[in-house]
């Protein structure tokens, strides 16, 4: 397998290794199955790289059992990364044939819309932000993604809201929302990310600043648009990143918000990929004036929501019994809400349970003051 030959040292350490990496793994920790452990992972690709396994619909099943969190990273001592390795044993599978049907519906979607889900991201969004925000003058743009253009539109409009707060002129895109490409390269369909790579590079690189709230859109763009050949020169800034210099400068000011027991979810891109860990726990300080709770597995060590890499869509029930473990955490330190800074983590963990979870920008808007007394159109 071509895609597999710069992989030798890490299949074969990982076959012969003592795989500390299965005990941070949540796939096998949730569903007891050694064979979807990160070194088991590996070292059935490293038959499938010596040519003793023929790629076929058993091993495009199981080289799905990956959230591609990264939490195995944290503990591997040869510094291999499986989840990358995965992508590689991934797009072998889809180039030999073996197409699963989620990556031939995704395609489809994409067809039909331009997007992930397949539906009209743009009207949704139009139905909720006022169409000053789809102008093209602005330099700076607000890259949302497939997610919270999809599942929270009305915390677009918020965010939008706290730009205008700021004095910042953005935008949106004024065409059909733009897929970052990210599933289809969790998905092993790299003929469609380089296509999504090198169509967004030229719309983007006419930018001159792009802040962006899902911190997956933020690595892709950044590294894997690099790594396909297609690098963005505009500057991607993560919005936590963007706006905590405003927040301890007092410019966005705040009062108290309604959960007084707030806890802070690292979502795995934003942590383990981009290694922003203060940056939301400054903001979320700045507001409540308390320290943050911290479940039991944070920061670095963080697990993973359950949805990350499309595991979500390719194994719905172990994802939702990762989350479900990852909410009796933070039940467990005593949060009565969940922060995070993901659109993905916030709907994964917040459609499995009744703990209340919000993204940072939610929880910003509503402690907001409007500067000087001006008045702002709400959302709900």
């Amino acid at each position: 397998m071509k895609q597999l030959k710069e992989y030798i040292q890490e299949t074969d350490y990982c076959t012969y290794c003592p795989m500390m990496c299965r005990f941070a793994c949540p796939v096998v920790s949730n569903d007891g199955i050694e064979a979807h452990a990160p070194g088991r992972l590996l070292a059935l690709i490293n038959l499938l790289r010596t040519g003793e396994l023929k790629p076929n619909e058993d091993a495009a099943r199981i080289f799905y059992q990956c959230t591609e969190c990264l939490h195995c990273n944290v503990y591997c001592k040869h510094d291999i990364s499986p989840s990358h390795v995965l992508r590689k044993a991934k797009e072998a599978i889809v180039s030999s044939g073996f197409v699963p049907e989620t990556v031939k519906k995704a395609r489809e979607n994409l067809k039909a819309s331009e997007n992930f889900f397949g539906i009209d991201l743009h009207a949704s969004l139009k139905a909720v932000v006022p169409e000053e925000f789809f102008r093209t003058s602005s330099k700076l743009l607000y890259f949302i993604g497939c997610v919270m253009a999809k599942f929270y539109p009305s915390t677009v409009f918020r965010g939008l809201q706290i730009f205008n707060d700021l004095g910042k002129e953005v935008s949106l895109y004024p065409d059909p929302v733009i897929c970052c490409g990210y599933p289809y390269l969790a998905l092993g369909d790299m003929t469609t990310f380089k296509m999504i790579a090198s169509r967004n590079m030229r719309i983007l690189d006419g930018y001159d600043e792009i802040v962006c709230p899902c911190p997956s859109c933020v690595h892709t763009i950044k590294e894997e648009y690099r790594q396909a050949g297609y690098p963005v020169k505009t500057k991607v800034i993560p919005l936590v990143s963007y706006l905590l210099p405003f927040v301890k400068e007092g410019i966005l000011s705040s009062k108290p918000p309604q959960y007084k027991r707030l806890a802070f979810h690292d979502p795995c891109f934003l942590g383990r990929y981009l290694n922003i860990y203060e940056e939301p726990r400054e903001i979320l300080r700045a507001i409540t004036q308390e320290e943050v709770l911290e479940p039991q597995w944070k920061g670095r060590d963080a697990v993973c929501c359950g949805a990350g890499g499309v595991f979500s869509l390719t194994s719905p029930d172990t994802a939702k019994a990762i989350a479900l473990e990852r909410i009796e955490e933070f039940r467990s330190a005593g949060a009565d809400a969940i922060v995070t800074a993901c659109p993905t983590c916030q709907r994964w963990l917040g459609k499995t349970d009744s703990l209340k979870v919000m993204d940072i920008i939610d929880l910003l808007h509503s402690t907001l003051l409007s500067p000087k007394g001006k008045g702002r159109v709400r959302v709900g």
